[in-house]
């Protein structure tokens, strides 16, 4: 039997409609995402460090840190980044169920039964109409076990290139450093074996950022695949990677972008306290958490902060006093309206004694890697 999605409001059985009470969720969904929990310590030792995606904790911020590492490392002339087209709903989907079965057996029931079959899919407009889609291939959009089929889709992918360069995977963001003749050696392996998978790198869509003195290099080296070569750097995984001018010109957007939205804000007073705390708050934490010396650039957003968003949440003016008291959590007596330019060192630090051991374990396994690598070929000759 078929499993009903609902998509648009409706079931992706036609007879069936929503409850009263229906909220975009079933029962199976968080069914599904009850049996995720219990055997995601069993995807991510599947999945291994190399990729983040499989429920790690502060696996994002560890791939940045580690990326970050490797870049400022000597040794190594670039970094690649790689963009897949459409990864979720093209990767192999009969490969998967294959694979799943030796590599993280104790999710292979739930993968089997759920993707075994194409999955009917109902999108409804807005008169009665609707139309029915056949999800095949990919994971369906929604689904709770989206993220761990996904790890374990690519754990032999990513096993075949660890040897080629030093790399880090979140999901479909692929990123390598290394020698610009390793990087390529591993790119060409990529796009010859990625796509048995069903990850399709996108070369036109893929960026390179190498040391200043490797440009002319790597132009060189891929002449012809159409990716994008900067000294200058590029946004990876949420944080800026590159020339300090770079991280520099990315905060400053993002700062530029936040205080319209502090401005927005404003004009709703107590209302948009609960947007702010939860919301827009946590996205300059990102940054400080991932980019080092964030709160360098963050001053004009302290002055939005202070001179327009707590006035008009309080209805007066705020002292140094004011602003240092309202800067607490909720539970020791403030609003938990933090100053972003004293928070960013202590959440940068934060971030890296969090997620020290995984980068540890990320440039251990490619260390590691690498020195066997050479040890068989050293054998071989």
């Amino acid at each position: 039997m078929q499993r009903p999605h609902w998509f648009g409001g409706i079931s992706c059985q036609p007879s069936l409609s929503p409850p009263a009470n229906w909220s975009g969720r079933t029962l199976a969904s968080n069914c599904w995402e009850g049996g995720v929990g219990v055997v995601g310590e069993n995807v991510q030792k599947a999945a291994g460090p190399l990729q983040l995606c499989a429920g790690e904790s502060a696996g994002v911020e560890a791939g940045i840190h580690a990326m970050r590492e490797l870049f400022n490392d000597v040794d190594n002339e670039g970094v690649f980044l790689i963009d897949a087209a459409n990864a979720f709903n093209k990767v192999n989907r009969a490969a998967v169920l294959w694979n799943v079965q030796f590599l993280c057996p104790s999710i292979k029931f739930v993968l089997i039964n759920t993707y075994r079959a194409a999955s009917r899919i109902f999108v409804a407009d807005n008169s009665s109409k609707c139309e029915e889609f056949s999800s095949r291939e990919g994971t369906t959009q929604g689904c709770p076990l989206a993220m761990a089929m996904y790890a374990i889709a690519l754990i032999p992918l990513v096993k075949e290139l660890k040897a080629l360069a030093k790399q880090v995977w979140y999901a479909d963001d692929a990123t390598g450093a290394d020698t610009l003749k390793n990087l390529k050696t591993w790119f060409d392996t990529l796009l010859v074996r990625g796509p048995l998978f069903g990850y399709f790198p996108q070369p036109k869509k893929c960026v390179l950022i190498v040391k200043e003195d490797k440009e002319q290099l790597a132009k060189d080296l891929f002449k012809g695949y159409g990716i994008e070569i900067t000294v200058v750097g590029k946004r990876h995984l949420g944080a800026a990677l590159g020339s300090e001018v770079f991280k520099k010109e990315f905060i400053q957007e993002k700062v530029a972008e936040w205080i319209t939205q502090i401005n927005l804000l404003s004009k709703f007073a107590v209302t948009a306290f609960s947007a702010f705390t939860h919301c827009l708050q946590g996205r300059w934490t990102f940054v400080s958490r991932t980019v080092p010396n964030a709160g360098e650039h963050l001053a004009e957003l302290e002055r939005a902060i202070r001179h327009t968003f707590i006035p008009a949440l309080l209805g007066r003016p705020v002292s140094d006093d004011d602003r240092e008291l309202l800067s607490i959590p909720a539970r020791f007596g403030g609003l938990g309206i933090s100053n972003p330019c004293t928070l960013a060192p202590l959440a940068l630090g934060f971030s890296q004694a969090l997620s020290l051991p995984l980068v540890k374990l990320i440039l251990f396994k490619m260390i590691l890697t690498r020195r066997s690598f050479e040890v068989i070929k050293r054998t071989s000759n």
